[in-house]
C-alpha cells in the first residue's frame, strides 16, 4: 500500500466536485428543458467555462501526481499518462462541434465524448488504485 498523497486527493476531489456540478446543473436546467448535458455545454456559456476550468484543474493536479508515478510504477504512469492525454484531446474534440448539418449529434462530438470519458476513467482508476 502506498502513502496517501495530497495530489491524489486533490485530483479526486476536483473530479468528484465536477460530477456533482454536472448533476446539479443538469438537474436544475437540463431536465426541466428536456436538454442533454451536451445541449447545456453548447448553449450555456457559464456552464462551458466552469466545465473547462474543472477539466483543466483536474488534469493539472492529476498530471502532477502522474509525474511522481514514473519513478515507482511505470505501468500506472503509462496508463494514467495516456488517460490524461486522451482526456484533454477528447475535451477539445467534443467542444469543437456538437450538431451535424442534419441536426443530429456529430460524430466529432460523439467520439470526443467517448475519448474524454475513457481517458478520465483510466487516470481516475489509476489514482484510486495507487492510494
Amino acid at each position: 500500500m502506498r502513502n496517501f498523497d495530497s495530489l491524489q486527493v486533490t485530483a479526486l476531489v476536483i473530479q468528484t466536485i465536477e460530477v456533482i456540478f454536472i448533476a446539479v446543473y443538469f438537474g436544475s436546467y437540463g431536465v426541466s428543458d428536456s436538454m442533454y448535458v451536451s445541449d447545456l455545454l453548447f448553449s450555456a456559456v457559464p456552464y462551458r467555462v466552469l466545465m473547462t476550468i474543472f477539466v483543466v484543474m483536474q488534469a493539472i493536479f492529476a498530471l502532477l501526481f502522474v509525474f511522481r508515478l514514473y519513478s515507482c510504477d511505470i505501468v500506472l504512469f503509462s496508463v494514467a499518462g495516456v488517460g490524461l492525454v486522451a482526456t484533454v484531446v477528447g475535451w477539445i474534440t467534443l467542444n469543437t462541434q456538437y450538431l451535424a448539418d442534419d441536426g443530429t449529434t456529430s460524430d466529432t462530438h460523439k467520439y470526443g465524448t467517448l475519448v474524454f470519458m475513457m481517458g478520465m476513467g483510466a487516470y481516475f482508476a489509476c489514482l484510486v488504485f495507487s492510494i
